[in-house]
């Protein structure tokens, strides 16, 4: 048994769709519940603390042990819990839909490689919906921090991980230069605006020449991201049949919680008619249904708590933290 804390992204008992990690890690959670793997996760508490300075890289989700130890990122969490499971093969009573069942000491290296495939491939993808997907950004992500975290942390927190996924979104963005980043395009915009006669006219005309460029962009690179999510589909289902296919596996939470965030964003309806035109009706209706068999199976009740003082995001432990840093 582990005896611990999981700190989360999320609200009002809910994991949050800002992050695909705190949403695999609360259905995998959930999904424990035969006899087999009820151990993986007894002694856990699940906390929403939505507080990254709790983690030593800065990201939840984040397991802290009783003893002091830290664990970080779903596939490391999940790693953990089953090497303190030691188990030979999966379950053998497959009729408890939504229950995780655990692969086979022959499969254990396929399954590992699928983990981190798609927490490298998939995140990164996801990470550009939330974060580089213009419509998203400003009618979802952005506002939901507000409701997450303290004042003025949610003011710089979006922007903070906006520049980490263009990083880490070269490979479908490319490297933007200062001409292609919309937030420069504003403020040059801006700035002749106010250098010629100040006129609606004039004003209009720099509005309507910024948006035009900006959604030329955003159309550009969501072809790129379409084609990458298409290929990190295909390869995870060549990997994913040479695998039981009939259970539930800890890297089918992570890959289903990934598509599930992207689908429910406000720009998820484009992204669902390109899975469906590219792999047909059958296959979304597969993953649709894959989904409410896990999200079913998570129905359970979570042992979860409220964030003590020291574990909230506030200004307080903030600055505390921080001056941790440098002592």
């Amino acid at each position: 048994m582990v005896n611990g804390s999981v700190h989360l992204w999320g609200e009002n008992g809910k994991p949050s769709l800002i992050s695909a990690e705190s949403v695999a890690l609360v259905w995998f959670i959930k999904a424990c519940g035969s006899e087999q793997t009820k151990a993986l996760v007894k002694g856990l508490e699940v906390v929403f603390s939505n507080n990254t300075d709790l983690s030593p890289d800065g990201k939840l989700p984040v397991l802290i042990l009783d003893d002091g130890m830290k664990v970080t990122g779903y596939v490391n969490i999940v790693l953990y819990l089953e090497r303190n499971r030691h188990t030979a093969k999966h379950e053998e009573n497959k009729s408890n839909e939504g229950s995780l069942a655990i692969v086979s000491k022959e499969d254990r290296l396929l399954e590992y490689a699928l983990l981190n495939f798609i927490d490298l491939e998939m995140a990164r993808l996801t990470d550009y919906q939330l974060f580089l997907n213009t419509k998203n950004y400003n009618e979802y992500t952005k506002k939901l921090f507000s409701k997450l975290l303290y004042f003025p942390m949610w003011y710089n927190t979006p922007l903070q991980l906006r520049f980490q996924a263009r990083e880490n979104c070269q490979e479908i963005i490319g490297s933007i230069t200062l001409e292609d980043d919309e937030e420069f395009i504003e403020s040059k915009a801006l700035e002749s605006a106010s250098q010629l006669a100040q006129s609606k006219t004039f004003k209009i005309t720099h509005e309507n020449k910024v948006k035009n460029k900006q959604e030329l962009q955003q159309v550009k690179y969501n072809l790129q991201f379409d084609n990458r999510l298409q290929n990190c589909i295909k390869h995870w289902l060549e990997v994913r049949k040479k695998l039981d296919e009939s259970v539930i596996l800890s890297s089918d939470i992570l890959f289903h919680a990934n598509l599930y965030v992207q689908l429910n964003l406000p720009d998820g309806n484009r992204i669902r008619s390109k899975l469906e035109q590219t792999f047909g009706d059958d296959f979304m209706n597969n993953i649709s249904s894959k989904m409410d068999e896990i999200v079913q199976g998570s129905e359970k009740d979570l042992g979860q708590r409220d964030p003590h003082f020291k574990e909230q995001g506030n200004v307080v432990m903030s600055l505390y933290n921080l001056a941790c840093k440098y002592i």
